[in-house]
Parts: structure tokens; C-alpha cells; sequence
């Protein structure tokens, strides 16, 4: 799969409302070929070659679009990205995408005259027809580094608080905290997630980033235990929303999982219940609210009732090109089939997951994923299969909590 590529759909999968992605790719043969993967994929963005008219098209626009610039005529592209920056507002409107396409030259001259249309940007994405080499540095203005590097965002985030750039610091350090987080160190997202909105503070007002720092320290501290915590959070977020219906819903998922793991199954399942009505043209928080659902009436023994809602978020996903989605409904129902002695195809269901999670890097999901095939290899009488999956899990790792030390020690051999 080409490199990048997920983490880019990953982006498209997760808004709710405009973003502008910056994407470095090798000229219009590279942009053709994200046009026609991500098709595929199930976003099916229009193709925008950009030219002197290509303002009013991208105003008029009535879907997401991946517009390629080329820099072969300065004089020109620099007249028309002036233009770009004047009409900011009326071009980055809700709820359609622009995947901003070209080369180095072209993003550096983007980020030169346009800055405040280059200021909505999420993180810059570079895409290579090739697969993987060694690593490669870009350049520091297009802040380029996945959502999975770490390390690199941290050196961004310094670089944009070392150059006053409040602004970009706080967006880096919510992209840093995402990294941390999928890498299974919540207590570390937690203090970048604090850090972003004490740099937001100081930069000029961002709303909508202000309300992305809030939403995220609220899941955070959920995943924490800190339940306290987590509703100040979601306090602050409820009033960012601005009555906008996505962003009450995303608050409203994070309510109802609150109440899930605090143990008010009943609670839970109500919350989720009463926000599906409510998303039927978002399908993609409609179907994150299903597998909330599917998993709180899991929880109270209405197996049925979930695994059906499981199966539907998992079509849901898929429609959606979803691949990420797809896999956290595809958890939750290989862990129902376990628990009612399906192994099989628990088994099946849960390498199914994996695929997703170690594709797209998220260390977390996938070690808990092990975890979960461990048990089915266990009650399948593999405990062989079991410590292979153990050790994948990180069981035999001096840090590993008490239940993984546990199963660990049912692998080994008598």
C-alpha cells in the first residue's frame, strides 16, 4: 500500500466539517493515483487541476476535492494563491474537504502567500509511490510528520514555540497528543493535551481547535480512570460546540461511554440510543455510536440485541471506506463471539482487526487486540498460539500489568 496512505484516509474518516491537508506528492501522476485509491476507498473527491479560475470553482463546490498546483508559473500561481488567501472563508467551508496537492515548491509557496488560508490546515501528508525507505526530513515550514511520529512532532511543536507560533505549536501538540495516544501513552497525551491549550492560550483564538484539545483531554482522562476530569473537559467542549449537531454528538459519545465504564449500563445504552436518530447524515459518528451501543447492550447481557448493532456499524464502516472504524466494531464482536464460544470466529474477527491497527500504527489497539486473541487461543486449548499472541501484547515486557503477567503464566510450558 502506498506510504501514507492510510493515515490520510484515517484524516478523511475523522472529520466532521472542513479541513484543508496539505499533501506533497510527486506531480499529477501522484495526485491521479491518490484520486483513484482513495475512490476505492470509499471517498469519491472530485479532481481539481488548479488554474486562474480555479477559485470560483472551489467556492462553488459541492463535495470534497483534491486540487493539484503545480508552481511551473510563479508569476501566475502566486496571483492566484493571493486570491486563494482573500476568498479563506468562502473556500473552506463545511462539510467538504481540500486535499491541497503538489510538490515541495508548491506547498512552500502556498504557506508563502496564503498564510491564512495555509493556518486551517491539518498536518502536511508526503506520499511516495514507493514503498517505505529510509526516513527523510521534510522541511520545517510544512510541519510534515504522521500522526504516528511522535518524536518528529515533538521537534515541531518546539521549533513553532521557539518562533512565536502559538498558533501552530497548539495544533502540533493536539497531533502529538493523537500520536502518543494510539501509542498506548495516555499519561503522556494527557500533559502534551495540557501543554496545546496553554499555547492555544497564548496564540490568536482557534474555536475549533480549542474545542479538538477539549473533546480529546476528555477521552483521555477517560481512558485514564479519571472520571472527574474527564467531564470538566467535556464541560469546556459542550460550550465550544456553537450548536453545531456533529460536535454535541461527539460530546454525547464520550457522555455515554462515561457512563458505560462508571458501570450505568442502562444509562449507557439510553445515551447511545437517543444520538443515532439525530446522525443520520453523519454516518461515520452514526456508526461510532452503534458500536457504543452494540458494546453497552454486550455489557448488559442483551447479546443479541448488540452483536446485531455490532454487525451494523461494521457495515457501516465499510461503506464508508472506513478501515479503522471498521476494525474497533470488528473487536468488540470477535470479543462477543469469544464470550458466547464462537472461537473461530472470534479468531477470525480479531486478525481481521489486527491487520487495520498494525497497518495504521496504533501500538494500543493492536497489543489489546493480542490480548483478546490470547484468551480465545487459551479457551481453544493453543496455549502455544497463546503466548505468541502474549508476547505480542507486550505480556512478557517488565512493565506489563497483573492480568497480562497472569495469562502469560498460563502459556508457559509445565
Amino acid at each position: 500500500m502506498t506510504q501514507g496512505y492510510p493515515a490520510l484516509l484515517r484524516v478523511l474518516g475523522m472529520i466532521d466539517g472542513f479541513v484543508l491537508v496539505p499533501v506533497e506528492l510527486a506531480g499529477l501522476a501522484g495526485a491521479l493515483r491518490l484520486h483513484r485509491w482513495l475512490r476505492r476507498h470509499g471517498h469519491d473527491l472530485d479532481f481539481e487541476r488548479l488554474d486562474g479560475d480555479s477559485v470560483g470553482r472551489l467556492i462553488a463546490r459541492t463535495r470534497g476535492v483534491i486540487a493539484v498546483g503545480s508552481s511551473d508559473t510563479p508569476d501566475a500561481d502566486v496571483a492566484l494563491l493571493r486570491r486563494v488567501n482573500q476568498a479563506r472563508d468562502a473556500v473552506a467551508r463545511p462539510p467538504f474537504p481540500i486535499l491541497w496537492c503538489g510538490s515541495t515548491d508548491w506547498l512552500a509557496l502556498t504557506w508563502q502567500h496564503a498564510p491564512d488560508f495555509w493556518s486551517v490546515r491539518a498536518q502536511t501528508r508526503s506520499l511516495r509511490p514507493d514503498p517505505a525507505g529510509p526516513a527523510q526530513s521534510g522541511p520545517e515550514w510544512a510541519g510534515e510528520a504522521g500522526f504516528e511520529d511522535a518524536a518528529r512532532l515533538r521537534q515541531l511543536r518546539d521549533l513553532a514555540r521557539e518562533q512565536a507560533d502559538r498558533l501552530n505549536a497548539a495544533r502540533l501538540g493536539y497531533a502529538l497528543a493523537a500520536a502518543l495516544a494510539a501509542g498506548g501513552d495516555v499519561a503522556a497525551a494527557s500533559a502534551a493535551i495540557g501543554e496545546a491549550v496553554a499555547d492555544l492560550a497564548r496564540g490568536a483564538p482557534e474555536p475549533d481547535l480549542a474545542f479538538d484539545l477539549h473533546l480529546l483531554g476528555a477521552r483521555l482522562a477517560l481512558a485514564a480512570g479519571e472520571g472527574g476530569v474527564a467531564r470538566r473537559w467535556l464541560a469546556t467542549a459542550r460550550s465550544l460546540a456553537a450548536g453545531s449537531v456533529g460536535k454535541e454528538a461527539q460530546i454525547g459519545l464520550i457522555a455515554a461511554e462515561s457512563a458505560l465504564r462508571s458501570g450505568r449500563k442502562a444509562d449507557a445504552v439510553q445515551r447511545y440510543a437517543r444520538l443515532l436518530p439525530g446522525l443520520a447524515d453523519r454516518p461515520l459518528l452514526a456508526a461510532r455510536a452503534r458500536v457504543g451501543l452494540g458494546r453497552s447492550l454486550v455489557r448488559a447481557g442483551a447479546y443479541k440485541a448488540g452483536e446485531d448493532m455490532l454487525r451494523d456499524a461494521v457495515a457501516l464502516f465499510q461503506s464508508q471506506g472506513e478501515a479503522l472504524g471498521e476494525a474497533t466494531a470488528l473487536v468488540e464482536l470477535g470479543d462477543l463471539c469469544r464470550r458466547t464460544g464462537r472461537l473461530a470466529q472470534a479468531r477470525d474477527l480479531l486478525l481481521g482487526a489486527l491487520e487495520s491497527f498494525v497497518e495504521g500504527g496504533l501500538t494500543a489497539a493492536a497489543e489489546r487486540t493480542h490480548e483478546l486473541l490470547a484468551l480465545v487461543e487459551l479457551a481453544d486449548g493453543r496455549p502455544g498460539e497463546a503466548r505468541v499472541a502474549l508476547i505480542a501484547a507486550g505480556a512478557d515486557r517488565p512493565d506489563a500489568g497483573a492480568r497480562k503477567q497472569r495469562l502469560y503464566a498460563r502459556t508457559r510450558p509445565m
